[in-house]
């Protein structure tokens, strides 16, 4: 649900030359970012598919830090996935530099790709804790004034050096996908969606509520 969505609203863009940048997230969206992205080919005229991809440009709202391939990076799980990237453009976040080094990049580079893209789409995940991208409650991405933050996560079962996009880039999204499938993310989703009392007025507890101040937000749950 959801899929065939917003695989038409890339191909639209696409078709009426427009320059897309495609957000991707990870976990549990992985396996939906390879459906989107079949999708997406599937709607395409062969003879001009080549053509029609090249003002595709994809990357990820967030990644984890490491050596490049290493088994927890959002990247290196999309290509174990299947996403075929194939004549599309592609943003990675983990060069072979250093922390701060890889940091700063990321930054400079998503900067210029959100300068000249015509439409930006963030694709969105929940985690059960309620975090969207690799901002985690109660986490220095929250208040970060520029549009990447580079931190060290202290939770357990989570000790990621991440770096991720800041509510900054969040709010220059044009439209925003979100998909937060099964039951451990209900009771975030009843957060986002109003259903816990006062409760949505806690953006570090449950980072997940900067969704209501970005625009045009599809959820799917």
């Amino acid at each position: 649900m959801g899929i065939k969505t917003l695989a038409d609203r890339i191909v639209s863009a696409l078709n009426n030359d427009k320059k897309v940048l495609w957000l991707l997230s990870g976990g549990s969206n992985i396996d939906i970012s390879v459906k989107v992205m079949s999708a997406v080919r599937d709607l395409m005229n062969e003879s001009d598919k080549k053509k029609v991809l090249s003002n595709l440009t994809v990357s990820l709202v967030d990644e984890r830090y490491g050596v490049l391939g290493h088994k927890d990076s959002n990247w290196k799980q999309l290509e174990d996935a299947g996403f075929d990237f194939e004549n599309i453009n592609t943003v990675a976040v983990l060069r072979g530099s250093s922390f701060d080094e890889t940091v700063s990049d990321f930054q400079k580079n998503i900067s210029s790709e959100l300068d000249k893209s015509d439409l930006v789409i963030a694709q969105i995940g929940i985690s059960s804790d309620g975090h969207i991208a690799g901002i985690l409650p109660f986490s220095p991405a929250l208040k970060s004034q520029d549009l990447v933050c580079g931190y060290r996560s202290n939770v357990p079962g989570k000790p990621f050096e991440r770096i991720t996009f800041t509510p900054k880039v969040l709010s220059m999204t044009d439209e925003s996908y979100v998909f937060a499938f099964g039951e451990s993310k209900k009771e975030a989703v009843d957060v986002l969606m109003g259903a816990k009392g006062d409760a949505h007025l806690d953006f570090e507890k449950f980072p997940c509520l900067l969704l209501r101040k970005m625009d045009s937000v599809r959820v799917y749950f």
